[in-house]
């Protein structure tokens, strides 16, 4: 495991590089795949990480929920990197 995000975990596959995600509690233990090998992750990260220090204080709203406008442009970052 990588990491996790509430009980969610991000699984490295070993044998192939896949990096897998499952949610926690959601019934049948299904890993899918997110990332085809661990570069892209870092890649993805990244380009969220150049984001967000670029969008600053206005990255998140007066209830410190992330604006619209940031979402969509992280939907389309992570898309970049992985695919619909």
């Amino acid at each position: 495991m990588l990491a996790s995000s509430h009980g969610d975990p991000l699984i490295y596959h070993l044998q192939d590089g896949h990096i897998l995600f499952a949610r926690h509690r959601a019934g049948r233990w299904e890993p899918r795949l997110l990332f085809t090998y661990l570069a892209q992750i870092f890649r993805c990260f990244n380009a969220l990480a150049t984001l967000i220090t670029q969008a600053g204080d206005t990255l998140f709203d007066d209830d410190y929920n992330i604006q619209p406008n940031y979402v969509e442009l992280i939907k389309t970052k992570i898309v970049n990197h992985v695919g619909a």
